[in-house]
């Protein structure tokens, strides 16, 4: 489950304190604590990139091009790879 800080939120645990600013994104160690309502928006699971449209264009340059590292998707046009070591795969025309 992903959550989205709807105001600041401080965590106390084993490794020191966590910070979490409003608006910020964030997986939860422990989702059934943050069900407050006043605190965090549970947001949808998707399949999809955030940067990607449902159509599967990019927000930001509208291109179809994307590639992928061993971490994530990333758009082609906005954020070419530094070096082609890092790409596991080239998609173009993904929807």
């Amino acid at each position: 489950m992903r959550v989205r800080a709807l105001r600041k939120i401080t965590f106390h645990t084993s490794k020191g304190v966590v910070v979490v600013m409003p608006g910020q994104i964030f997986k939860p160690a422990d989702p059934i604590k943050l069900l407050d309502a006043s605190v965090v928006a549970v947001l949808p699971l998707v399949s999809r990139p955030l940067w990607q449209r449902p159509d599967g264009r990019c927000f930001a340059c509208g291109s179809r091009e994307a590639w992928r590292s061993i971490y994530k998707m990333t758009c082609a046009r906005c954020h070419p790879p530094a070096t082609p070591d890092i790409v596991k795969e080239f998609m173009r025309g993904t929807a």
